[in-house]
């Protein structure tokens, strides 16, 4: 897979590629990136029953509706590389969107709200989050990737339930966007976050503090809905 996903993202540069073996270990470590983010996943979601996305729609939080929204921006854009033969377009979306935004980002900003003893209403939102996240992705992976997805996508729980008649990845419908899901107003609010934390961490390196310590920030601002997303997440 790891081969596989590397030809495609390369295949932009015209018939005569030349092969980079750096990149298809790059390309390893995003297939790793991809089994060490399911298996936070399983572990934190645990064996109960996951909600249907609808029904905690009115629980989602900020982070949740941002990255239910990237995911349909990324769905549409598969969808397009895969339409016009630019499969290139749709590996590099698949990257970034997966690393960038799922694990360095929204994973980060959920661990609270998944951990044990966690409140149970954004706990539920977050799980159905998860898996759907997850489920969708290895879908839209699938014809780049197909032997690790499709090994990912049998071990989500309540698969048999959401497709019945569908047993395998390979034989289960392509996602296609669902605009009711795209959320500006989060991607806006979560933009300020990354931008404030990312100022943060910029202020810490120059300090020359360890990256594992913790110190107090104070952001001043005079947005009050920033400052109410911000306190979501102050630990």
């Amino acid at each position: 897979d790891g081969l596989r996903f590397t030809l495609v993202s390369m295949s932009g540069q015209g018939r005569a590629i030349k092969l980079s073996i750096p990149r298809v270990a790059g390309y390893r470590a995003y297939l790793n990136k991809i089994w060490n983010a399911t298996r936070f996943a399983l572990m934190n979601v645990g064996t109960e029953p996951v909600k249907p996305l609808e029904a905690v729609r009115q629980d989602l939080s900020w982070a949740d509706r941002w990255i239910l929204s990237r995911l349909q921006r990324i769905t549409e854009r598969a969808n397009t590389g895969l339409k016009t033969y630019h499969f290139h377009e749709t590996a590099d979306g698949m990257y970034h969107f997966f690393w960038d935004e799922f694990c360095d980002w929204y994973i980060e900003l959920v661990k609270g709200a998944v951990a044990p003893g966690a409140p149970e209403i954004p706990r539920e939102a977050a799980r159905s989050v998860l898996i759907h996240v997850i489920d969708q992705s290895m879908r839209l992976l699938h014809p780049l990737c197909p032997f690790q997805t499709e090994e990912i996508w049998q071990k989500l729980p309540g698969r048999a339930e959401r497709w019945p008649n569908h047993a395998f990845c390979a034989v289960s419908p392509y996602p296609d966007a669902e605009q009711s899901w795209v959320d500006e107003d989060a991607e806006f609010r979560l933009g300020q976050v990354q931008e404030t934390l990312t100022l943060i961490r910029n202020a810490r390196h120059e300090s020359g503090l360890p990256i594992q310590q913790k110190v107090p920030a104070i952001v001043i601002t005079d947005d009050e809905i920033l400052t109410g997303v911000l306190k979501g997440y102050d630990a």
